[in-house]
Formats: C-alpha cells, structure tokens, sequence
C-alpha cells in the first residue's frame, strides 16, 4: 500500500507540472491527450507483459456473438 501511495503521490508532483507546462506552451488539448494516452499506454504495456509471463493469449472469434473475444493459455509446441 506504501508503494502504492508513493507512486501515486510522485505521479502527480511530477506530471502535474509537466502536464501545466504542455498546456501552456503546446495547446490544452494536447494536455488532456498526454494526461489519457500515457496511463493508457502503461495499461497495454503492463497487459502485455502480464500475458506473456502467463503464457495467455488472446483469441478472437467473430462468429461467436456472446463471447467474441477471449483470454486462453498458449498452448506448448
């Protein structure tokens, strides 16, 4: 929970800044661009890593209309 409040505490000293000083300089749209797309991107990556320390993988199947996507183990060769 330490660690927790730390990063979330940090996160903010040093994005709240950086995110002021993108608005002011660049544009206010791209401010709320940056402040969506960096904890989006950190989500994908974390998936992903996640995924293939589990040995997951994602399967889509558009034919089947309750469950058309999927999370099973990659199956060994």
């Amino acid at each position: 929970m330490s660690l927790y409040i730390m990063v979330l505490i940090g996160g903010q000293a040093l994005g709240g800044p950086m995110l002021g000083w993108i608005a002011e300089h660049a544009d206010p749209h791209a401010a709320l661009l940056v402040s969506g797309g960096v904890p989006a991107l950190a989500a994908v990556t974390v998936a992903a890593v996640l995924a293939r320390k589990g040995s997951l993988q994602l399967k889509v199947d558009w034919r089947n209309r309750r469950h058309p996507v999927r999370i099973a183990r990659r199956v060994a060769a």
